[in-house]
């Protein structure tokens, strides 16, 4: 197996990790999502594939907002909506 095959694995676990933690409202899940960022980073670079840069950028700006906002009270982050 190469090791583009083996991220491609390992990533489909982790976006079912995130998806499974998010489901049950867990702050851990955009750690998991952040973490997984590095990976599409170095499958990006050894696919040579640069249109994930795209998603690899807003995917992480979604989870430092999410992980963000899910780690403030609820009394302030209802404040700010």
């Amino acid at each position: 197996m190469g090791i583009e095959q083996f991220l491609s694995f390992a990533l489909a676990i982790l976006a079912l990790t995130n998806a499974e933690l998010a489901g049950r409202k867990l702050r851990a899940a955009w750690v998991v999502g952040m973490v997984a960022q590095v990976g599409w980073i170095c499958f990006m670079l050894l696919t040579r594939n640069w249109g994930f840069l795209i998603s690899i950028t807003g995917f992480t700006v979604v989870y430092i907002r999410n992980y963000r906002a899910w780690s403030t009270p609820r009394a302030e982050a209802l404040k700010r909506a």
